[in-house]
């Protein structure tokens, strides 16, 4: 019966596999944005206003703290991502970069806090590029797959572009406001998506898999009390 969905012949639609990934996009628009944070606001950490002094050696560690953190993210990642599943993986993202932010807030109290919360946004951005991939595969039928993964892509954009603009009018605060609001709404959206059936099904959970299979491919041939409780729908 399963893999009678996978085949992707019986369906009414992709709607909620647009939906599921959007979802997720928010999480890629934040890892943009700390992806060209440095841009901007590297060379405020060296004017006047920050009330610590930063150099160019100490700026270019600013810089290198985030693709550091990103090798912790992907190694991190890849070792819980099979023992908790594909969107609890993904949503545990959203933690690293939200501190991140918080630290950029907090930042003109110490420099240290800089360096941390690059590092911490650098382990987003890892675990993010490695498993979201997975979970756009999981979910999606072949036809949607590469669309649906231009999503993704265009999101990350989307934050790049926008810290830098942003960068241009607004301090650290104020744009650090900005991205936690954003990550904090990731957290309500994305909270809402099913797990992928395929990791379900590898962990014996048949009956969620087939909730979730419910959802993405809105068939009514799935049995109706696999689905009668809302934990069942996110494969909790």
């Amino acid at each position: 019966m399963l893999l009678k969905f996978f085949n992707g012949k019986t369906d009414n639609g992709v709607r909620n596999e647009y939906l599921a990934v959007i979802t997720g996009c928010f999480i890629y628009f934040s890892v943009g944005a700390h992806t060209g944070w440095t841009s901007p606001f590297i060379p405020k950490l060296q004017s006047d206003d920050y009330p610590f002094e930063v150099t160019n050696e100490a700026a270019s560690y600013i810089a290198i703290a985030g693709p550091i953190g990103d090798i912790f993210g992907e190694i991190i990642s890849t070792l819980i991502v099979d023992r908790i599943g594909r969107k609890a993986t993904i949503l545990m993202t959203g933690i690293p970069i939200l501190t991140s932010n918080i630290l950029i807030y907090f930042s003109y109290m110490s420099p240290i806090l800089i360096y941390t919360a690059r590092f911490l946004g650098g382990i987003s951005m890892g675990s993010v590029m490695s498993i979201s991939t997975m979970y756009i595969a999981e979910i999606s039928r072949p036809a949607i797959r590469g669309k649906l993964g231009v999503f993704s892509a265009f999101s990350f954009i989307a934050g790049l572009i926008t810290v830098n603009l942003l960068g241009n009018y607004l301090d650290m605060h104020q744009t650090a406001l900005i991205f936690a609001t954003v990550i904090v709404v990731f957290f309500v959206a994305y909270s809402g998506v099913p797990e992928t059936p395929y990791y379900l099904i590898m962990k014996g959970k048949l009956e969620k898999a087939e909730c979730s299979l419910h959802f993405l491919r809105r068939t009514k041939n799935v049995e109706k009390n696999y689905c009668n409780s809302p934990k069942m729908l996110k494969g909790n």
